[in-house]
């Protein structure tokens, strides 16, 4: 159980990622009014040209990205299988330069900050930690 933890906490944290992607959708397609909180920029970032990638909301690649982080680490938890331990890793990793691309967008870009994503932002870090965490327990149990 020890060694799933990182795991676990991995797929509480992509969950926490999804319900907040989905909030992002449902804000810019209009369904829900949820306010900017920490900054006042939300509706600048998630209007703007940079809002979408090949035609769709970055917030539909993110629910991608939350859930398939959630279906690699099940999988790897239930069937032990390298290969999904390191597509799991690589789709942070892509996360992770992704989150870094849009923060630089907000910064020197846009010269606002949206709080959904930020949090998006601290989310994929914490994610990134976690599957080193999971990567390095995983070396000295091979050893």
């Amino acid at each position: 159980m020890k060694r799933f933890l990182p795991y676990i906490l991995i797929i509480l944290l992509a969950f926490a990622g999804l319900v907040n992607a989905v909030l992002i959708h449902e804000k810019t397609a209009g369904s829900i009014v949820a306010p900017c909180f920490i900054v006042q920029g939300c509706d600048t970032v998630l209007h703007s040209v940079y809002a979408r990638a090949f035609g769709e909301p970055l917030s539909v690649w993110g629910m991608i990205y939350y859930g398939l982080i959630i279906i690699f680490s099940i999988g790897y938890m239930v069937d032990k299988k390298e290969y999904l331990r390191h597509m799991l890793m690589a789709i942070i990793a892509i996360g992770f330069a992704c989150s870094l691309y849009f923060l630089y967008l907000q910064i020197f870009i846009l010269k606002t900050f949206c709080s959904y994503c930020l949090l998006s932002l601290i989310d994929t870090v914490a994610l990134t930690f976690l599957m080193g965490w999971g990567m390095r327990g995983r070396s000295k149990e091979s050893k």
